[in-house]
């Protein structure tokens, strides 16, 4: 994940390609691990990704990268804002990118890094000091895909500040993580879910904002 620490930040991990409510989830949601077209021309494919199974191995076709020994959480006592399940954390510091992580007992949490490399990274921590969390009202996606092909990964924590014109950088894209998909500085949902087919508002170098669509979204479950 893209973790924000005052100015936009990349992980050394992360290898990126190139009305607000949950309403209507269920019925566009897909369990599989593979990114495709739309499910019909005007929809966003909601996609749940499951990369630790109920045993706390990994599972779907997930890998880890290579330790990071240097990278220590201080705490999980938050649920993902991705999560549509259960016992699915934001740990924290928000340096350490992980806003996306299964339990791993023992020792250890599941943090995803990003669903189209199929990888997690392992991070040590005490699981017996986890409370029970209960997903957001309203997740948000952790990974999008837009309709120019485009991947972006959701920023997490860090003091994100606002534009001249507004606008708030909350998904970092692209190879270089050098484009954004922009919110406003309210905290309001940056992504139009008002239609089936999602928008947001995307920003490469040297070009002015343009309204894209969503054609994949992603989020975390069990």
């Amino acid at each position: 994940m893209a973790a924000g620490t005052g100015a936009i930040t990349k992980h050394a991990d992360l290898k990126p390609s190139v009305a607000r409510g949950i309403g209507g989830f269920a019925d566009n949601q897909r369990s599989r691990n593979s990114p495709g077209s739309p499910t019909s021309a005007g929809r966003t494919e909601l996609i749940t990704e499951v990369a630790v199974g109920a045993d706390g191995q990994l599972a779907n076709g997930y890998s880890e990268a290579p330790a990071d020994n240097s990278t220590q959480l201080a705490g999980c006592d938050t649920p993902s804002p991705a999560a549509v399940s259960g016992n699915i954390y934001s740990c924290y510091p928000s340096a350490a990118a992980a806003d996306v992580c299964w339990p791993s007992p023992p020792t250890s949490m599941v943090c995803m890094n990003n669903p189209w490399d199929k990888e997690v990274r392992r991070l040590s921590y005490d699981t017996s000091l986890l409370s029970t969390v209960q997903p957001p009202k309203t997740p948000e996606p952790f990974a999008l895909m837009l309709d120019n092909g485009t991947h972006c990964l959701y920023i997490s924590g860090g003091a994100r500040r606002a534009r001249s014109d507004g606008y708030i950088p909350d998904y970092a894209c692209g190879a270089d993580l050098r484009s954004y998909v922009l919110g406003n500085a309210s905290g309001s949902d940056p992504i139009n879910r008002s239609n089936p087919l999602w928008t947001v508002t995307f920003e490469q170098p040297g070009f002015q904002t343009q309204v894209r669509s969503v054609t994949n979204a992603w989020f975390a479950g069990k």
